[in-house]
């Protein structure tokens, strides 16, 4: 026997228009996942509401610089003006060493606190002036003087006014600047017979060594007439 097909159930026109609604509603409404997303998103957006926003970190105000920082003591003009009398300098290097000073006064203030002792002082106006005065000599010195300071070894017990009287530079710089070491040897010499320069560089310490050495080096080149170099080596 041939079985007979059940034909399909005749939609008339309204349901035809109720499954055309049935099917907009049902891809009108989100998925699960679209609605747990939009969930996650409102959490996260009260969240956001509820929680205090975190103010933007203030740094401190830099220290008040007073101007009593940079004003030299009578003590402070005094070994000034004997050091400049000591080592010969122009009146631009003079001004400039000064200038210096007062900067250096004000990174003792910033960093270390205060200012120095009198011979600590009285060391970096010797390291200066004669930087202005020998600037070639003067960085094969500081060169030796870093190298101390970055070696594991203790520090040198003598004066720094010893070691740049006894100073051993390459034997090239020491033939092209024979003439200048002489004088610089005099300025030297007369600098220890004032007292300045008596600290060991441990009492200067790392930090002040460093500034002296990236502010040296101030001065105008020297330019020595042919009479002079001939006074010297004569």
């Amino acid at each position: 026997e041939q079985k007979q097909e059940t034909p399909p159930p005749l939609i008339g026109k309204t349901g035809s228009k109720q499954a055309a609604k049935t099917t907009e509603k049902t891809l009108e409404q989100p998925s699960d996942k679209e609605q747990i997303g939009q969930i996650s998103t409102k959490d996260a957006e009260l969240k956001s509401t509820q929680l205090p926003k975190k103010q933007p970190q203030q740094e401190p105000p830099p220290m008040e610089l007073s101007p009593e920082v940079i004003k030299f003591k009578v003590d402070d003009l005094s070994d000034l003006n004997v050091c400049c009398q000591r080592v010969d300098l122009t009146p631009r290097s003079v001004k400039r060493l000064v200038n210096v000073l007062k900067l250096i006064k004000i990174f003792w203030f910033r960093s270390l606190g205060g200012d120095r002792s009198r011979p600590v002082k009285q060391a970096v106006m010797s390291l200066l002036a004669l930087s202005a005065a020998y600037p070639e000599i003067m960085r094969e010195v500081f060169v030796t003087m870093d190298t101390y300071f970055r070696s594991e070894e203790s520090l040198p017990k003598s004066s720094i006014i010893e070691q740049l009287s006894n100073i051993q530079l390459q034997d090239a710089i020491e033939v092209s600047f024979a003439w200048q070491l002489a004088l610089f040897r005099r300025d030297v010499k007369a600098l220890q017979a004032q007292g300045f320069g008596a600290v060991p560089l441990a009492e200067l310490e790392q930090t002040t060594f460093n500034i002296v050495r990236s502010f040296s080096f101030v001065g105008d080149p020297g330019y020595w007439t042919k009479k002079e170099e001939q006074t010297v080596s004569g």
